[in-house]
């Protein structure tokens, strides 16, 4: 099983400071995740504990497939700039 998650930044808001989003689309639904910006750690890192938090809210939902996940940067989105991971298991 493969999917597909779009992880998008969102800048900082008068109320909210800076976050990332991760999208899984399961079927007819998404699941996603949002998590604060770690400025301790690069982007890649950040974004990378949005689709872990993603991952983990899907694993919760559907136990079944609750195996360990391996994640892959697949680059951008050519329109909307999102960062596109693939997620497989073993």
């Amino acid at each position: 099983m493969t999917l597909c998650i779009a992880v998008k930044y969102h800048g900082p808001t008068n109320y909210k400071g800076s976050r990332f989003t991760a999208t899984v689309a399961w079927g007819q639904d998404k699941i996603r995740a949002t998590v604060s910006r770690n400025y301790e750690t690069d982007l890649q890192a950040n974004e990378l504990n949005a689709v872990n938090k993603a991952l983990n809210k899907l694993n919760d939902d559907l136990p079944t497939i609750s195996r360990p996940w391996i994640v892959q940067p697949c680059g951008g989105h050519p329109i909307t700039g999102e960062s596109i991971f693939r997620a497989y298991q073993n």
